[in-house]
């Protein structure tokens, strides 16, 4: 089928950003009043007193805090929060982790893995599941037994992993050519 032509003037062109600004004006403000925000608890010390509250109350034991993180981060997936929540909180997730020595690739993972694994197999998402559900025509919470089963395998393996990483990095000592590193590195690098 045929489209007319309607090229944009030069004009149009520099109207574009502003008309996209305005459409994406909710987006654009929720950043903003984040991005403030983090700042405003940052400057105030706020965040950096509930980190070594945190530390201090696990005794900086990263096998607490990271499935702690992980599962309050799927929980808020599978209710259609997804990776929305994760980049809120990834900067502080970021701090928490240079506190504990960890790699900032656990910081990342930590958020995105379980918040991305929760949203995809959760029982009650309303985008995915109960949208999709209506498309196909079954009944709503169909199969919520099952999902829910689905998920808590889908959420416990990657945390599993997320908290196996850093023992995998730092468990083998400080010679990185002994046995039990070079065992430790074999066994770490089949995940």
């Amino acid at each position: 089928h045929h489209v007319e032509s309607n090229p944009a003037g030069i004009m149009d062109f520099f109207n574009c950003f502003f008309k996209g600004m305005s459409k994406g004006s909710g987006t654009i403000f929720l950043i903003f009043m984040i991005g403030g925000a983090f700042k405003m608890l940052e400057d105030t010390g706020t965040i950096k007193a509930a980190i070594a509250w945190l530390i201090k109350k696990t005794k900086g034991n990263y096998k607490i805090i990271l499935p702690a993180i992980g599962i309050m981060m799927a929980a808020l997936g599978s209710v259609g929060a997804g990776n929305n929540i994760a980049l809120a909180f990834a900067p502080i997730m970021i701090m928490v982790c240079k506190k504990l020595k960890l790699d900032p690739i656990v910081a990342v993972a930590a958020m995105y893995i379980p918040s991305s694994t929760g949203t995809v197999s959760s029982p009650i998402e309303p985008f995915n599941t109960l949208i999709g559900q209506e498309i196909a025509g079954l009944p709503q919470m169909s199969g919520a037994g099952v999902r829910l089963i689905a998920w808590i395998i889908f959420v416990s393996f990657p945390i599993g992993c997320i908290v196996r990483w850093p023992m995998c990095r730092f468990s083998s000592g400080a010679n990185p050519t002994s046995r039990r590193a070079r065992s430790m590195t074999a066994h770490c690098s089949r995940f």
